[in-house]
């Protein structure tokens, strides 16, 4: 069974509030969406293993003036982030950064078994 990659992703547009709707009338589950506003997204979805960086560049293909950021970790001890898109009229270079980072049962060891997974998201989940 492969690992789980929980993907934190935020998407804004602000110079063409149309292009992040098309984005997210035709490119996004509504499930993984924590946020929407006009010109920005915030959303989680899970992965097996690592984030899907061809889906995530993709978007960026589909709709260049949106930016996208991936702040993501994998059970087993990996983590990363991706950011790519144009952010403030200027377009940002792919860069895709990746490091260990503390594993789930490393979670448990240092911040107890009180601390759930949620605890440890960077959104929180939406009260739908």
């Amino acid at each position: 069974m492969p690992n789980e990659c929980n993907n934190h992703i935020s998407i804004v547009c602000h110079e063409n509030p149309d292009q992040l709707q098309q984005l997210y009338d035709n490119e996004l589950k509504k499930d993984n969406v924590v946020h929407k506003s006009e010109q920005g997204i915030l959303m989680n979805y899970t992965t097996s293993w690592n984030p899907d960086f061809e889906w995530l560049d993709s978007l960026v293909e589909k709709y260049p003036l949106c930016w996208i950021k991936n702040e993501w970790d994998e059970e087993g001890g990996s983590a990363g982030v991706y950011v790519n898109g144009t952010l403030n009229g200027v377009k940002q270079e792919r860069l895709s950064v990746n490091w260990n980072d503390i594993c789930i049962e490393g979670r448990f060891q240092y911040f107890g078994k009180e601390v759930s997974k949620d605890q440890i998201m960077y959104y929180c989940k939406s009260d739908k």
